[in-house]
Order: C-alpha cells, then sequence, then structure tokens
C-alpha cells in the first residue's frame, strides 16, 4: 500500500475500495488489517483533505503539506520575504495612549 502514496478517504468505504482497484494483489482482509493494524492511518494532509496515508510517511508529508509550509511557499512566489514577513512598526491603527 505505500507506494500509493496517499489515497483520497472523506468516504472511508470508498477509500478502503480505492486502494483495492489500484493493486491486482490488494485484498478487502489486507486493507482492514492495514487500517487495524495501524500501517495506514487517516489524516488531513495533501489539498487540506482527508486521506490514508502510511504511518512512515506522515512527517514528511505533514511537513510538506502543512498550512505554514504553503503559506510561505505561496508569498515567496510572490515575491514577498524576509522584512515583507515582520510586522509593521508604523501602523496607522495603532490603539490609544493611555491617559
Amino acid at each position: 500500500m505505500r507506494h500509493l502514496g496517499a489515497v483520497q478517504a472523506q468516504d472511508v468505504p470508498s477509500a478502503l475500495l480505492a486502494f483495492r482497484t489500484r493493486s491486482a494483489t490488494l485484498t478487502r482482509a489486507g486493507v482492514a488489517a492495514a487500517r487495524h493494524a495501524r500501517e495506514i492511518v487517516r489524516t488531513w494532509a495533501p489539498r487540506g483533505t482527508l486521506h490514508f496515508i502510511h504511518v512512515d510517511d506522515l512527517p514528511w508529508l505533514h511537513a510538506l503539506t502543512s498550512r505554514l509550509t504553503n503559506t510561505l511557499r505561496r508569498l515567496a512566489q510572490e515575491g514577498v520575504t524576509g522584512d515583507d514577513l515582520l510586522p509593521s512598526t508604523t501602523s496607522h491603527h495603532r490603539p490609544p495612549h493611555p491617559s
């Protein structure tokens, strides 16, 4: 199952069937056993949707697809880096000075 990477899993019965349609050797019992043994886990990962992923792939997939990682990558694509990411110290919307 690990060679599949991730299988979309919003609907669990469909996801379990998807494993078997992508392999000539996987069986319903084999997929159920892998899920029961927690070799595959259901998690938020690619595209912000639920997927079944092999447990050994969780660390790198979460690092790659985390919201912060995606945000920083998108900002860099737009040319926003370094000091642009720091909070402004010249805001026109400063809180009133206490009397």
